[in-house]
């Protein structure tokens, strides 16, 4: 019967991957095999497919500048927002890097939660197309909750419109107002920075002069401008005089 037994529980041990019982050091010493119960074997723990689902890519460097600027360009044009605070949102939140997890589960170049990616439909999180769309739609639909208020839209956008709104303003959250400060503070020094204009830029943005040039006269009485009728030069009582 032991026998039996022993067989069953090693051909589970086979089955799960689990480690062979430890004999009891005083029976081993007794020259016995220590008796474990058929029902105590260890069963593993099974796999945490979500955790393999949900795990970002490795560690990734930031896009190409070339490539951000395509990025927010297209963004900016279809949800009517300044590219300049879309790329600033997108660099406070991952440094233009697209695998970026927050310790919250915010995913992406725009740090985008679960939910919000379901909102808009996002099917590849990690895709940076997609993601950064998602994320210019979202920032689109707190600035138009809050009337243009760039300040309490960013303040949203991090900690949420509900808090927000239960704050009446930004929430007195240091994360949050440091959040909101160190963007309004990039976009007032892009704005102060003059903006170097190559000479390709301002050959083709200048006005073109007007042609100075004179145009040809024409000749009287060409095909080009027939000649009057002639008049009589005659006086006006001519025919009433007589000879």
């Amino acid at each position: 019967m032991q026998a039996s037994i022993e067989k069953q529980k090693e051909s589970v041990r086979h089955q799960t991957g689990a480690p062979a019982a430890t004999p009891n050091p005083a029976s081993t010493a007794a020259g016995t095999v220590a008796k474990t119960s058929f029902f105590t074997v260890e069963w593993p723990q099974p796999p945490s497919f979500a955790a393999l689902l949900a795990a970002p890519p490795a560690d990734c460097d930031p896009l190409p500048k070339t490539q951000v600027d395509d990025l927010v360009a297209s963004a900016a044009t279809q949800q009517g927002l300044k590219p300049e605070l879309l790329r600033a949102v997108m660099e406070q939140e991952s440094g233009f890097r697209p695998c970026v997890e927050s310790d919250k589960g915010a995913l992406g170049l725009m740090q985008l939660m679960p939910s919000t990616a379901d909102e808009y439909h996002v099917s590849d999180i990690f895709d940076p197309a997609q993601n950064v769309t998602a994320g210019a739609k979202l920032l689109k639909a707190l600035l138009d909750k809050y009337g243009g208020d760039t300040r309490l839209a960013l303040g949203a956008y991090n900690a949420g419109s509900q808090r927000v709104d239960q704050d009446g303003g930004i929430p007195d959250i240091p994360e949050t107002r440091d959040y909101v400060t160190s963007i309004l503070s990039r976009l007032a020094a892009e704005a102060a920075t003059p903006r170097t204009v190559s000479p390709q830029d301002a050959a083709a943005s200048s006005p073109k002069a007007p042609n100075q040039t004179p145009a040809a006269p024409v000749a009287r009485g060409s095909a080009e401008s027939p000649a009057p009728p002639a008049t009589s030069q005659a006086p006006a009582n001519a025919a009433a005089a007589g000879p």
